[in-house]
């Protein structure tokens, strides 16, 4: 597998949140498939706008790792994305394919479900933290890998957002489900508040 170059997240927030499903993200001994992200660029939910100075991240640099803390206790990974813009894409999930005794013992379970199905779960089980924030993505300590050459076809759908006291919030999350991906689809969701 060739490793994705900062090139790769040089474009569209929503491109990149796309085409990393089906990826392959490493950390440490850790590896697993990427198969759901959230793409957030200058909505009211994205922190280039609600956390703006401690994510100037998304917006000075494209190929970077951002990591911040969520209810004091969960870290969340993104990667950010756009040469000429601002943007980041939330690593929602990750379906586990190495290190998998290691995750185990990091959050305490071994179902392979409850592994790395949400952002904070997957921080924990790879081992991911703030000293991993600002690090170029094609550093040592977190690396995506390109897909195999199989395409996923986007299916799309619509669902209505959890409230958020920000009006006109908007995310784009993509999801690679299981029974899409048996059938190489990804179901992309497009959220909205108001």
């Amino acid at each position: 597998m060739a490793d994705l170059d900062r090139e790769f997240f040089a474009r569209d927030t929503v491109t990149v949140a796309r085409e990393l499903i089906g990826t392959t993200l490493v950390a440490g001994r850790c590896a697993g498939r990427i198969v759901e992200t959230e793409a957030y660029t200058t909505d009211a939910a994205s922190h280039a706008v609600t956390r703006s100075r401690q994510a100037a991240i998304m917006r000075e640099t494209f190929g970077h790792i951002y990591v911040y803390l969520i209810y004091g206790m969960y870290y969340c990974l993104n990667v950010t994305s756009e040469r000429q813009g601002t943007g980041a894409v939330l690593i929602r999930a990750v379906e586990p394919t190495r290190g998998i005794d290691l995750m185990s013992e990091r959050r305490g379970t071994t179902n392979l479900r409850q592994l790395a199905s949400g952002p904070g779960r997957l921080c924990a089980a790879f081992g991911i933290d703030l000293k991993m924030n600002g690090s170029r993505s094609d550093a040592t300590c977190a690396s995506w890998h390109a897909r195999s050459s199989q395409r996923f076809q986007p299916a799309r759908a619509s669902a209505s957002r959890a409230p958020l006291s920000l009006i006109g919030a908007f995310m784009r999350r993509t999801i690679l489900s299981s029974a899409a991906s048996r059938k190489g689809r990804v179901l992309e969701r497009t959220r909205h508040d108001g």
